[in-house]
């Protein structure tokens, strides 16, 4: 990947511009939308992405919770059991498994 950005140097302050260019545009729009239009958006986000499911249900959990409640969400995330068919994460399941623990380690930090 670096090298290919090193390929493409020249074009990525072009690039960088447009996303942020693309960002604010929509900041802009989010802005104009009534709370219930973006809870619309998130709840339609969320039923297919399961990985910004757990990163909301993580985050927005209210001080007060339960610990045992985050407890559990961290233990599923550190589980092996869907990596581990022979005991141990196999070499292909490794990023991914790995992503997962980054999760985690990043609702303990929060």
């Amino acid at each position: 990947m670096g090298l290919a950005v090193l390929g493409q140097a020249e074009s990525v302050p072009r690039q960088r511009s447009a996303a942020a260019s693309r960002t604010r545009l929509l900041d802009a729009r989010l802005e104009f939308r009534t709370l219930e239009e973006l809870l619309a958006l998130v709840r339609e986000q969320l039923a297919g992405d399961c990985d910004l499911r757990w990163h909301l249900e993580l985050r927005a959990a209210p001080a007060g919770e339960d610990t045992g409640i985050t407890r559990e969400r961290i233990l599923s995330l550190l589980d092996t059991r869907f990596f581990a068919r022979y005991g141990y994460v196999e070499y292909a399941d490794a990023r991914a498994y790995g992503q997962q623990a980054v999760k985690a380690v990043t609702t303990v930090r929060g």
